[in-house]
């Protein structure tokens, strides 16, 4: 009881004094360096700067930190390292297949940590990052440019339509990963958290329309993520051609059953194989794509079934 106690003081001293005696991550990375910072501490130490990240392939990178709570995934790697996050084993998975990839593409990159992990892994790639929020692409820009990458990035979303559709968005959340074209789990997090729900109009294009258009011909070993919050279906619809010439490799998000039996049904066309990405444990092929929603198994590799990668083998699991 006294601990706990004793813990919530100094949070609140922590939330009171955190813009006088943090700023530009001085004390953090002391306190790091230290290792006087609890875990249970750790969500309440953050700053506005830029850190280094280092990865298991022995790359680095810069990650800037916003100094905000909302912004939980660089809080989080700044003071336990890239592999803290949730997403461990598909960011190693990713890293992998970005060192063997010539066009990598990131759709819904968010403030670019994939983005950055596959340019690190991979400087002479191809590497294309779509984010359609504007406060959070500002942000996918700033840390492109501090690592002087020349990654390309878009602040258009990516769908099964050329045009205008209205995306759902927290206003009043500085970094919201679940913003989304769909509508369903944007209002389901909006009346369980009582967050403010907001219709913002915003240029979607297919991925195949925005290939031809940029006229981007060298694509070869293509590597994509698409990671935008039950859209996901609206994506492959639209790179059809795609998939038909190019045949990539994908890293997808499917957090429910409905969605992946939209996937499953728009991959049957297109002979793949399907992998369950288990965080913290590996990958495992599997013959039905089937997710709980949890963080551990939400993520899927979907991969020509002609195609073998060896890296990949230390990560298989029965």
């Amino acid at each position: 009881m006294m601990r706990n106690s004793f813990l919530n003081v100094i949070r609140y001293l922590l939330k009171i004094l955190r813009p006088f005696v943090f700023f530009k991550g001085i004390i953090p990375r002391i306190l790091k360096s230290l290792r006087l910072v609890p875990p249970s501490l750790q969500d309440y130490i953050f700053f506005k700067g830029q850190f280094k990240v280092k990865t298991i392939s022995g790359n680095q990178f810069y990650l800037l930190n916003w100094g905000h709570p909302t912004y939980e995934l660089e809080n989080k790697i700044f003071w336990n390292g890239l592999y803290s996050i949730d997403e461990s084993t598909s960011i190693k998975v990713w890293e992998e297949l970005s060192m063997v990839s010539s066009t990598i593409i990131d759709v819904g990159a968010n403030t670019g940590i994939f983005t950055l992990v596959a340019k690190s892994a991979n400087p002479n790639a191809n590497v294309i990052a779509f984010e359609p929020i504007t406060r959070i692409y500002e942000k996918l820009l700033k840390n492109i440019h501090i690592n002087k990458y020349d990654a390309a990035a878009f602040d258009i979303g990516i769908s099964n339509f050329d045009g205008k559709q209205e995306i759902y968005d927290f206003p009043d959340i500085k970094n919201p990963y679940s913003a989304s074209l769909d509508f369903n789990l944007p209002n389901e997090i909006s009346l369980r958290s009582q967050f403010d729900l907001k219709k913002i109009l915003i240029s979607t294009k297919k991925l195949d329309s925005f290939i031809n258009e940029m006229r981007i011909k060298e694509l070869t070993n293509t590597l994509i993520k698409i990671d935008v919050e039950q859209h996901e279906p609206f994506v492959l619809e639209g790179m059809k051609k795609m998939m038909q010439e190019l045949r990539p490799i994908i890293l997808i998000e499917i957090l429910n059953n409905e969605i992946g039996d939209a996937v499953s049904k728009f991959m049957q066309n297109y002979n793949y194989n399907y992998f369950k990405i288990i965080e913290g444990k590996g990958i495992k092929k599997i013959s039905l794509i089937e997710s709980n929603g949890t963080h551990q198994e939400r993520n899927f590799l979907l991969v020509p079934n002609n195609l073998e990668i060896k890296s990949l083998r230390k990560f298989s699991i029965n």
